[in-house]
C-alpha cells in the first residue's frame, strides 16, 4: 500500500499529466481550425480556378467557331 507521500506524488504527476495533456489538447484543436481553414481556402480557389478554366475554354471554343466561319471551306495552308 501506498504512503500518504507516495500517493501525494502521484497525485501530483497524474495532475501534471493531465494538465499537459490539456495543453496538447488545446494545440492540437487550434491547429485543427487551422487545418480546416486552410483547406477551405484551398477548396475555395480551387473551385474559382475551375470555373476560371471553364470560361477560358468556352471562350476559345467560341473564338474557334468564329474563326471557322472565317475561313472559306476547303482552304488549306
Amino acid at each position: 500500500m501506498l504512503s500518504f507521500t507516495d500517493r501525494e506524488k502521484k497525485i501530483e504527476e497524474l495532475t501534471s499529466n493531465l494538465s499537459k495533456s490539456q495543453a496538447e489538447l488545446l494545440e492540437l484543436r487550434t491547429l485543427d481550425g487551422i487545418v480546416v481553414r486552410q483547406y477551405e481556402q484551398i477548396s475555395s480557389r480551387y473551385a474559382m480556378l475551375n470555373s476560371e478554366r471553364e470560361k477560358s475554354k468556352n471562350f476559345l471554343r467560341t473564338m474557334l467557331e468564329y474563326l471557322k466561319q472565317l475561313v472559306p471551306v476547303g482552304y488549306s495552308f
